[in-house]
């Protein structure tokens, strides 16, 4: 816990990783109003953090490797950070491919290992996509013609059975 009127709007990066912390209250993230990059790595996080959704000028979110599984409230706070370019939700039990709708900035998408059987659903997907290591078989009829937008798109080690390889 901070004491009460401290601020840290000078920071632009903050790096907690592998600090076994199962949660980051609010109050804490409230006093890093003009964040950057976040990398909460390598903990033990069971949703994506409450007051995330006030860090309007985050670009980069590094939440891999903790035991987030997606909920609403989860995609939500995702869903607040507008001008994210960044989202690394790769080796968490995310349960389903989180709704990245209104995320147009996104141009780099890590969900490796995230225990997913189907790809994200009405995103705009452009840069670099991981996906690898999951248990998707089939492709979303919107993912064709991606070569166009995407630099990579990254599937290898996921069961795609004969329909899913053809597309």
């Amino acid at each position: 816990m901070l004491p009460a009127g401290l601020d840290f709007g000078h920071v632009s990066r903050l790096v907690l990783r592998n600090m076994n912390l199962s949660e980051v209250g609010a109050d804490f993230l409230s006093r890093f109003g003009n964040l950057i990059e976040l990398d909460l790595a390598g903990n033990r996080l069971e949703q994506v953090p409450v007051g995330l959704e006030r860090l309007s000028r985050l670009l980069r979110l590094n939440l891999s490797g903790n035991r987030i599984v997606m909920n609403v409230a989860s995609e939500r706070r995702l869903a607040s950070l507008g001008r994210l370019t960044m989202l690394d939700l790769s080796h968490n039990p995310l349960g389903r491919a989180p709704v990245l709708t209104g995320l147009h900035q996104l141009t780099d998408v890590r969900l490796r290992d995230a225990g997913l059987e189907t790809t994200p659903a009405d995103v705009i997907l452009r840069g670099h996509v991981d996906l690898r290591e999951n248990r998707i078989r089939q492709l979303r009829q919107e993912l064709n013609g991606l070569g166009e937008r995407l630099q990579s798109f990254s599937l290898h080690d996921n069961p795609l059975d004969a329909q899913g390889e053809a597309a």
